[in-house]
């Protein structure tokens, strides 16, 4: 609890020299529980990935379903973004799906939530506002993170209002942006919640860089930077993405040209855009990927939404007037094209890039509504041909699909 209350309070070389004692003491995964899950926030703040990633993958509580929900937000989310940064894109969103299936097992606001955060800062650092726009109206929808009464280590600075001000600026609504930052901020160092404080003045040292307001910007990269040093908070900064760099660029400059005894702030910043580098590849190398998913034929999106929404193989095919072995070869390209390796990682990474549509029940295009399905004999011409058999069992089974919706759609 201690160890909370410092990275509250903005003291992250204390709480990780806390944990690492604690750790040390007591040998029994069982017994650390979620410790290890929080230890393994700090080293990620800390800037050291790998670490917590073996802590996270050696840990019983930041992944099972016994979890608490605190240590099961932090523990996917944890390596949903380090696989992100390591270029595991695929992975991560699996993680993400994985965490989302979660929140449907226990009906829970809170997990929805921060899914949706997360996914809103992806689309927001590839460019892809529209679907960023739409992931912070999730997140909002299910806004309990918002709420002051179960702030908890895992919505202590991760809450929708925070991911609708990235979108400001994003959008280039900076001036919007620092609305709410300037307030936000205030209440923050009030309340002695430095470590939100000091990503709140990032934001808002964005958003015054945004407005041409350089001197500003300077300013609040002045008063944060050297506090963040002290501490080691890097991933703080790194997960904003090129809008930082462009800033800590700029500050570099700004420092050489000006001249300073200090020599910790700069290496500081200088780590800092190695890491936003190495970052920003990545980034790039995930936003590339997009046209090849763009490649989706439109009987492959019908088929990917259809699947969205819950619909079984054979309810697709009835539902389409397809057979059950074209469905089957539909969602094979469809594995392959996202580099998916099964239903929940595929329709989290169509989510991700925005390919479904999640405005309503998908209903297929009235030229695929067809009452009845022509028989394999019209195919094949003869119903000796070998593949007879097959296709008219695989007929029956669609006619088995139709009748099975049709019993589902009656009212109660």
């Amino acid at each position: 609890m201690q160890s909370l209350i410092d990275l509250t309070q903005g003291s992250l070389a204390m709480a990780r020299v806390r944990l690492e004692c604690f750790a040390a003491v007591t040998a029994s995964p069982q017994q650390r529980g979620m410790p290890d899950v929080v230890q393994a926030l700090v080293l990620y703040e800390s800037g050291s990935l790998d670490q917590a990633q073996r802590l996270l993958s050696q840990s019983p509580c930041s992944t099972t379903e016994d979890s608490s929900t605190d240590a099961l937000i932090l523990g996917r989310l944890l390596l949903a973004r380090i696989a992100w940064s390591q270029g595991e894109v695929s992975n991560s969103f699996l993680h993400l799906a994985l965490l989302e299936q979660s929140a449907r097992d226990r009906t829970c606001s809170r997990i929805h939530c921060a899914v949706w955060i997360e996914r809103a800062r992806v689309a927001t650092l590839q460019g892809r506002i529209d679907e960023a726009g739409h992931a912070v109206a999730q997140a909002e929808r299910h806004g309990a993170l918002a709420r002051m009464d179960v702030l908890g280590p895992s919505n202590e600075v991760e809450t929708p209002g925070l991911a609708r001000v990235r979108l400001h600026i994003a959008q280039g609504h900076f001036s919007a942006a620092a609305q709410v930052l300037r307030p936000a901020i205030e209440q923050a160092r009030q309340c002695g919640r430095l470590r939100l404080k000091l990503k709140l003045s990032l934001l808002l040292a964005v958003s015054n860089e945004g407005m041409g307001k350089h001197a500003a910007a300077m300013a609040e990269l002045d008063s944060l930077l050297p506090f963040a040093g002290e501490e080691g908070w890097r991933s703080t900064f790194v997960e904003e993405g090129a809008s930082v760099t462009t800033l800590l660029q700029r500050w570099m400059q700004r420092f050489h040209s000006r001249g300073s005894e200090s020599k910790i702030v700069p290496e500081f910043v200088g780590d800092l855009l190695k890491r936003l580098d190495t970052r920003g590849a990545v980034s790039f190398a995930a936003s590339v990927v997009q046209p090849v998913h763009a490649r989706l034929t439109e009987r492959e999106h019908e088929v990917l939404n259809l699947l969205a929404h819950g619909r079984q193989n054979g309810v697709i095919a009835a539902s389409m007037g397809l057979s059950s072995h074209t469905v089957k070869a539909h969602l094979r390209n469809i594995y392959r094209k996202l580099g998916a390796h099964g239903q929940i990682e595929a329709v989290t990474i169509a989510r991700a890039l925005g390919l479904l549509d999640e405005t309503g029940e998908p209903k297929a295009a009235p030229s695929q509504q067809r009452a009845c399905r022509p028989g394999p004999h019209h195919r094949l011409g003869s119903p000796g041909h070998p593949q007879f058999a097959v296709d008219v069992l695989d007929v029956r089974l669609d006619r088995i699909g139709r009748n099975v919706q049709a019993l589902a759609d009656l009212p109660v």
